[in-house]
């Protein structure tokens, strides 16, 4: 799944939607260099990364209301959430490979060290830009272009352009117009894809004073519409599901589209009827589908949760004993806050790690829980491992 087609479907589950958007469309014109992608993110989505440095150089002096962003900077209130709401849009998307690694590794130019990896990063080389430039023409988002010729590479443009040049009889510049126009409308229909009588309307109700121009948009985009594959040779189940469900609701808009025109030039009854029971069953197919894909990404979800790192049940015992440490404890805070915390920095289900909370210190599962955060804990914190294994000798 694109990324504009990640947030769309998913706008009203994004906090910070605008500021996510906005910030994935500026990605979207840096995908083939690393080195103005990570400007991009050191200018605007590392005010905490910044702000731990100042503060760290000033002896934890600097409050944040004192601390003074930068001109677009996201603030440190949201820019967490906004990048993980990035992450979640860009990771099945990989033209854009270098935003991707800059926030699976939490790489800026504040810190020396990575804040934290929270994915394995993909594998780039000196060949990446041009498979960045690959994906982009396989997505057909290689628009707007200046040269027609460009164009004109792909087979079907260019059989479109000597079949009817002589009888639209146009120069450069107009065809140059249509096929920028044809992209843009098909990247268009595919953001909205989602709701397919939403969508259809790019094409049947595109207008333009050139009735010729409309003609060949319209046909273009038709073509593009009944041809579009996006394989890419290496999709797990879910980008298959997710491939199948977008051929599914192009078939939809097809049906729409030739149902469309075919009412305007009075297609007989029968074969209306035909077009009606095909657009239902895609339909049923499309919901069925879009059933089997939410169950999968909830399996997906649970199978993450389980395999990576720690579990659920030692998140809670390290952050309860830093807590602590800190002066936080469930008397001067609660568990729905620490809960919420985690979620945000590591994406573990907010219902699932606040149930956790609730220990019970002498039971044998939380003291091989216990055993494995002193693991992770002995270099960084030996005084807090210390009141663990002293939490541990009162019950054995």
């Amino acid at each position: 799944m694109r990324a504009k087609e990640y947030l769309e479907i998913n706008k009203n589950r994004i906090p910070c939607y605008n500021t996510v958007k906005s910030c994935v469309y500026d990605l979207y014109k840096l995908r083939r260099s690393y080195q103005d992608t990570q400007k991009y993110f050191d200018d605007r989505l590392f005010a905490d990364s910044r702000y731990r440095v100042m503060t760290n150089n000033l002896n934890g002096s600097l409050n944040v209301d004192d601390f003074d962003l930068l001109e677009n900077e996201i603030p440190i209130s949201e820019v967490v959430s906004v990048r993980k709401d990035i992450m979640n849009a860009i990771c099945n998307d990989k033209t854009f490979v270098y935003a991707y690694n800059i926030l699976a590794l939490g790489k800026c130019k504040y810190l020396n060290l990575h804040i934290v990896k929270v994915a394995e990063p993909w594998d780039i080389s000196y060949n990446t830009p041009t498979l960045v430039d690959e994906l982009c023409k396989l997505y057909k988002e290689d628009y707007p272009k200046d040269n027609l010729c460009d164009y004109l590479l792909e087979d079907f443009n260019k059989q479109f352009y000597e079949n009817n040049y002589t009888k639209h009889k146009k120069g450069n510049d107009w065809w140059l117009s249509v096929f920028n126009k044809s992209y843009e409308i098909f990247d268009l229909l595919r953001i909205n894809l989602d709701d397919p009588f939403e969508a259809k309307k790019f094409v049947t109700e595109f207008t333009h004073p050139d009735k010729h121009f409309v003609d060949a948009v319209v046909q273009i985009v038709t073509h593009m519409i009944a041809t579009y594959e996006m394989k890419t040779g290496s999709e797990n189940e879910q980008q298959q599901q997710e491939r199948i469900l977008m051929e599914q609701k192009l078939d939809i808009v097809s049906g729409l589209i030739n149902l469309h025109f075919s009412d305007c030039e009075c297609l007989q009854s029968d074969e209306m009827e035909l077009q009606a029971k095909k657009l239902e069953e895609c339909e049923l197919e499309n919901k069925r589908l879009k059933a089997e894909m939410a169950e999968m990404k909830e399996r997906h979800r649970q199978e993450r949760e389980q395999s990576k790192g720690m579990t659920n049940s030692q998140i809670a015992l390290l952050t309860y004993y830093i807590f602590n440490a800190l002066g936080l404890n469930f008397e001067n805070s609660t568990k729905v806050d620490w809960a919420k915390f985690i979620n945000a920095v590591s994406g573990r289900s907010e219902n699932s790690m606040r149930d956790k909370f609730s220990f019970k210190f002498d039971n044998k599962q939380t003291i091989k829980d216990s055993e494995e955060v002193i693991a992770v804990m002995q270099e960084l914190f030996p005084d807090i491992v210390q009141i663990i294994k002293n939490d541990i000798n009162k019950v054995k």
